[in-house]
């Protein structure tokens, strides 16, 4: 062999291992890079799992896949960032493995979400349930994250194979459809899948189908009911209420907007009635008041300000004629992003009301400090006036410490004059309910 022919192999052999040598450090790095990234490693892959369901199919459809949601892990995040999320998706994982042990695959799915298939060898089909309530339990045990002590609750559902499995996406979205379920429920809570979950989750898939379709054509009307000045009964205000024409009647805004809270389509639902209802009302003459529904997803979601602020610039409205709804539950226990746009919008002139109040915190001394200049008082501190003295005067408490705030009060529900005479006695501001008003389309706004 020639001279030149043995440096020219020694020459690519060389290069060789300097490629392997650089693949091997390349490797190296892009695993560090994945630890360093990935708070779950120690749990199986999804494809692997898929894999497993695939074979079980194959040979004998049985076992369970389970889906699980952790409960209220976003403000976790929101308050700890990511590396403390990370830190409490790592402890999942940790409880989750040892729970499970070696004969039962489970991966992270995304987020704060995992998948587990556990065969029948490993739980007879008589004890899943028990099995995954205590799975349930061990998840909710009190954990450390960063010297605070915290808690979660954990979302379940799951779906056992049979034959009438079609393959591992089928099991796995079904578990998913029951763990939603768990999930509507309040959380922490198991729900094994089934038919009648099945029909729900098809009939919620057309409901949002058509929605977006209603929401592109502009198909939805927006219906006002009016509140009215405790003393004189004339109308002060309105709220502007959303209505789905269809088929020669309505679509029930409990089952549509319920289907929208649970996905995105909420906030452009949220959207389309805060410009139809402000174009329309700044039309009107007078100076009543409108009031729209905001969740706090849109202030999450959206620059609210600065859509309204372009809103009434665009329009024309006042901005001292538009006020804004939030319940009691998103404004104190959102984040400091949402008090600073209502802040913001406060700033504008637009009022900021709180909405259902006696349904979530109910702490007075908080009540002083939240950025907001309307209170609604929730239905139920007045459905049973008059039938019990004890309830009349735990309302009438209620009435004289709301009072104390200097806030402009409002009492929604009215359904007799028995209701608008005793609130009467408490220099109330306004009055909303069937008694005075029920929710009408503009032309019948105009009317009255």
């Amino acid at each position: 062999m020639s001279y030149t022919l043995l440096a020219w192999l020694a020459g690519i052999f060389a290069i060789t291992t300097l490629v392997l040598a650089l693949w091997g450090v390349g490797q190296r790095r892009r695993r560090l890079a994945l630890s360093a990234t990935n708070p779950t490693p120690q749990l199986a892959t999804r494809s692997l799992i898929e894999t497993a369901i695939a074979v079980q199919l194959g040979q004998d459809p049985s076992g369970a896949v389970v889906f699980i949601d952790m409960d209220d892990f976003k403000p976790i995040n929101d308050q700890f960032g990511k590396n403390g999320g990370d830190k409490v998706l790592a402890t999942v994982s940790s409880r989750l493995k040892t729970f499970f042990g070696e004969h039962v695959y489970v991966c992270r799915y995304c987020s704060d979400e995992f998948i587990a298939f556990i065969p029948s060898q490993v739980v007879p089909a008589q004890l899943l349930a028990g099995y995954l309530e205590r799975l349930q339990a061990t998840l909710s045990n009190d954990f450390t994250l960063m010297s605070r002590p915290m808690s979660l609750t954990a979302s379940i559902g799951y779906y056992r194979l049979s034959s009438d499995t079609e393959s591992p996406t089928q099991a796995i979205q079904a578990a998913d459809i029951a763990m939603g379920e768990s999930k509507r429920q309040g959380g922490a809570k198991v729900t094994e899948f089934s038919d009648a979950l099945w029909r729900q989750y098809q009939r919620e898939l057309t409901i949002k189908t058509e929605l977006q379709l209603a929401l592109n054509n502009e198909q939805l009307v927006i219906f006002y009911q009016p509140i009215v000045d405790c003393i004189s009964h004339d109308i002060v205000a309105v709220e502007a209420l959303v209505r789905w024409p269809k088929d020669s009647g309505f679509v029930a805004p409990s089952e549509f907007v319920a289907v929208a809270e649970r996905s995105r389509q909420i906030v452009e639902l949220n959207q389309y009635i805060l410009r139809q209802a402000v174009k329309q009302f700044a039309a009107l003459p007078g100076n009543i008041r409108l009031s729209v529904n905001i969740p706090a997803s849109q202030l999450h979601a959206t620059d609210l300000v600065a859509d309204v602020k372009e809103l009434l610039e665009t329009t024309g409205l006042p901005s001292q004629r538009l006020y804004l709804e939030l319940t009691e539950t998103e404004l104190v226990t959102d984040s400091a992003h949402v008090l600073n746009q209502l802040q913001a919008l406060r700033a504008l002139g637009v009022g900021i009301a709180l909405d259902d109040f006696g349904t979530g915190y109910s702490n007075l001394q908080y009540l002083k400090q939240l950025p907001v200049d309307i209170v609604k008082l929730d239905r139920s501190f007045i459905d049973d006036i008059g039938d019990k003295a004890a309830d009349n005067q735990l309302t009438g408490s209620i009435l004289d410490m709301l009072r104390s705030l200097d806030k402009y009060l409002i009492v929604e529900g009215i359904e007799n004059l028995q209701q608008a005479e005793y609130l009467r006695t408490f220099n109330v501001n306004a009055l909303q309910g069937f008694y005075f008003h029920k929710p009408m389309p503009l032309e019948a706004l105009r009317a009255v």
